[in-house]
């Protein structure tokens, strides 16, 4: 930036590189309220105001629409006047704590530095951001790195007690002067993220600046194998199978001014849910970085598992460089246990990202909580006389996973507890003709009737009942089906008519509350019918049967006879 040359009563001037209004830079920005020109720093050899210059006040408004922080702090960095051209001048100190602590930062850049006055102070920041012509190197739009001076002081300066409370939406009237304004730690919440630090020039009408940050979000879904390995928020599974969870978070636009940031995944599952342990894999943008995080399981809400995938700092990780659109992604797999909830509640997984939210200091936050579910279905079977409607104790059954959602499944038999194994399990109904088991996936199952009641002619055709689900855009079950075939003495529903014919009530085929499905499956009785005669029937044939013997034995003797006679 060009310097002019300028005289004051008590003060010579030497020419100096200016800061320039409206300058933004990786988070920090530098706004001249009610200028838009470049500014020009004025040499003021006493360390703090000078006791002839008169500074003049400004108002200051925090927009927070991105970090969603409500409270901030503004420190003073520089007494100084803002000149009609927009430049500005008369540079000192506030005091002490600010000198040293922007002197100190200053000497970590350049060891040989020794000067204590303000304007030099300015001077060399001014000088730090501007190319070979004079022009500054950044914009409104850009984030500094971590180990940037200006970073570097924000650092340094937060840690210098006094301040000015700012509140977001606030007008705050302030004394002329170059300001940095910074995040109150105290303040961030949930869904709320710390902006990189803002310096701006104060001095007569009111300026908003932007808070340059967002808050990191975080998005979670399950692998439903029932539509082709496509990732929803709601799927089901048959108890102990392996069920994929993906959860997707992003990071914070101004992620390159923090110099560590901190990033954990915390997924709190429900009672019926298992983790399954050394699952877990994490990538950041297309890049294994698994080694980076650690593991940890503990227990919340009740005793509910919580997995905690967490690194220190992310920034760390040498393979890959994070940008504001870098996305870390945590796969694992799941499985439902013996505690798992059949029913329209379902099996809830919790998750949150817990990141990094102050760039000057070690807070945390953490987002909002992402929900998705996993379902598991239950079986009604109900045995009747089909044409009496009674129930009928003793039927047997094995069901078979003909065409399950989870292909791996198919051929495999529906156990005792509802997991699937290599050999049959024989389901027998109780004295009210009914049997029932639950964790199953949703599909195509068999039911093969093994044994009968006695007097009951044994179905020689299987029956195939297929349960089909569909889900609302939160996860959450939205409707359950079931559609029975292959056997026409069975149904879909609970028969609770008297009409000898098996026909299930279809309100009750599929209860979505419950996310049971019912099957009435019917048996024909063999009946004894009295007799009259029929004995003496049997003997005369029996006798008319001998007879016919004995005829056909003496024509063969006589044929044989007579066949040698001629041979002789």
């Amino acid at each position: 930036m060009r310097i002019r040359k300028r005289k004051t009563k008590a003060i010579k001037h030497r020419k100096y590189q200016g800061l320039k209004n409206a300058l933004t830079t990786t988070g920090i920005a530098m706004v001249a309220l009610g200028a838009v020109t470049g500014t020009t720093l004025s040499t003021v050899f006493p360390v703090f105001a000078n006791t002839e210059v008169t500074y003049e006040t400004g108002e200051i408004e925090v927009d927070n629409t991105d970090g969603q922080v409500t409270t901030y702090k503004a420190f003073r960095i520089f007494n100084a006047n803002k000149n009609d051209d927009g430049t500005m001048s008369n540079f000192s100190w506030p005091n002490n704590d600010i000198r040293n602590a922007v002197t100190n930062v200053i000497q970590q850049f350049t060891p040989s530095y020794v000067s204590f006055n303000a304007q030099d102070a300015a001077d060399y920041i001014s000088a730090a951001y501007q190319d070979a012509k004079g022009e500054m190197t950044t914009d409104q739009t850009t984030i500094l790195e971590s180990q940037e001076l200006l970073n570097k002081i924000s650092a340094a300066v937060d840690d210098v007690a006094g301040f000015t409370a700012l509140s977001a939406g606030k007008t705050t009237v302030l004394p002329e002067g170059y300001w940095l304004v910074v995040t109150d730690g105290n303040s961030v919440g949930t869904d709320e993220d710390g902006t990189s630090p803002i310096f701006a020039i104060v001095s007569g009408g009111a300026v908003k600046i932007v808070e340059k940050t967002s808050v990191p979000t975080v998005d979670k879904v399950v692998l439903n194998d029932a539509d082709g390995a496509d990732w929803t928020y709601g799927a089901e599974a048959e108890r102990g199978q392996s069920v994929a969870h993906k959860i997707t978070g992003t990071v914070a636009k101004n992620i390159r001014t923090y110099d560590l940031y901190y990033y954990e995944f915390e997924d709190v599952m429900s009672k019926g849910i298992d983790y399954d342990m050394g699952s877990y894999k994490v990538m950041i943008d297309d890049v294994d970085v698994t080694s980076y995080f650690t593991e940890t399981i503990d227990h919340k809400d009740g005793g509910n598992d919580r997995l905690r995938v967490a690194c220190e700092n992310i920034l760390a990780i040498k393979e890959v460089k994070l940008t504001a659109s870098s996305k870390p992604v945590l796969t694992y797999t799941v499985r439902l246990n013996d505690d798992c909830v059949v029913g329209v509640a379902g099996n809830p997984n919790d998750v949150r990202i817990i990141y990094s939210s102050n760039p000057n200091t070690r807070e945390k936050s953490e987002t909002h909580v992402v929900r998705d579910y996993l379902y598991t279905y239950g079986l009604h079977l109900d045995k009747r006389d089909r044409d009496t409607n009674v129930s009928l104790a003793g039927a047997k059954f094995t069901i078979e996973a003909t065409n399950p959602d989870d292909g791996a499944s198919i051929g495999m038999f529906v156990q005792e507890d509802g997991r699937l194994g290599t050999e049959p399990f024989e389901f027998v109904t109780d004295e009210n003709g009914e049997f029932a088991v639950t964790g199953l996936d949703a599909g195509t199952y068999t039911l093969h009737e093994t044994e009968c009641p006695e007097m009951y002619q044994v179905i020689n055709k299987d029956t195939k009942f297929t349960i089909t689900s569909t889900y609302n855009d939160d996860g959450t079950i939205a409707s359950l089906t079931n559609t029975v075939e292959g056997n026409a003495d069975a149904a879909a529903g609970i028969d609770s008519t008297n009409d000898h014919v098996v026909n299930g009530d279809p309100d009750t085929a599929a209860i979505v509350q419950t996310c049971y499905v019912n099957v009435t499956v019917g048996n024909i009785e063999k009946v004894k019918m009295p007799l009259s005669g029929q004995s003496g029937i049997g003997v005369i044939v029996a006798a008319g049967a001998g007879i016919i013997g004995i005829s056909a034995a003496g024509l063969l003797l006589a044929r044989r006879k007579k066949k040698s006679e001629i041979t002789e």
